[in-house]
């Protein structure tokens, strides 16, 4: 009867901890996160087979030809994005300016992590080192975000009305805000 007590005292403890949790160990977070995510290339290589994994996968929900191909255009679109902002198709341009602006397709999830690392460093280069120490995860998350809202936007364009409504968006540009969404690991997603 005493271990009994003694595993439901820890059982609460436990779910406590997890309702509540505290910030010990809130340096040894950040270097963990600095040594073995936001610093490794492998980290940002791993990163970057979200399009394949989970982009490719959610887009083939509306045609797994359609998808490919606009995959491999989007690839295109990504390598223009990034040299020169500049996309051939010009309504795209203008939803990738607009998307950018919004923070849909910049790379939030690293820069939170970063901000959680940074409580570690507490001088102004320990923060610009650890921005620098990010960069390639940066890179490709904000790789990721870019395909993916590119191949959902023009997937997008080719859906009726009524299509895009029953894949819950009101327009194409919600169409490809929620793929980016769906499929890039962002969590929070508002009031939806």
């Amino acid at each position: 009867p005493k271990e009994q007590g003694d595993v439901a005292k820890e059982a609460t403890k436990l779910v406590d901890y997890i309702n509540n949790p505290t910030e010990e160990a809130a340096k040894l977070r950040g270097f963990m996160f600095a040594q073995y995510l936001g610093g490794s290339m492998a980290a940002g290589l791993v990163n970057m087979t979200q399009p394949v994994l989970m982009t490719f996968p959610y887009l083939s929900q509306f045609g797994v030809k359609n998808s490919a191909s606009h995959m491999a255009s989007g690839l295109k679109d990504v390598s223009n994005w990034f040299i020169n902002k500049d996309v051939k198709d010009a309504d795209l341009q203008h939803a990738l300016t607009v998307a950018q602006n919004r923070g849909i397709t910049a790379p939030q999830e690293i820069f939170q992590m970063i901000a959680a690392a940074q409580g570690s460093t507490g001088s102004f280069y320990g923060h610009k080192f650890m921005r620098m120490w990010g960069a390639n995860f940066a890179m490709t998350e904000a790789f990721n975000r870019v395909l993916t809202f590119a191949a959902a936007y023009r997937i997008g364009r080719e859906m009726t009305a009524g299509a895009l409504n029953k894949a819950g968006a009101k327009d194409v540009f919600e169409f490809a805000e929620r793929a980016v969404e769906d499929t890039q690991g962002i969590y929070n997603k508002g009031n939806r």
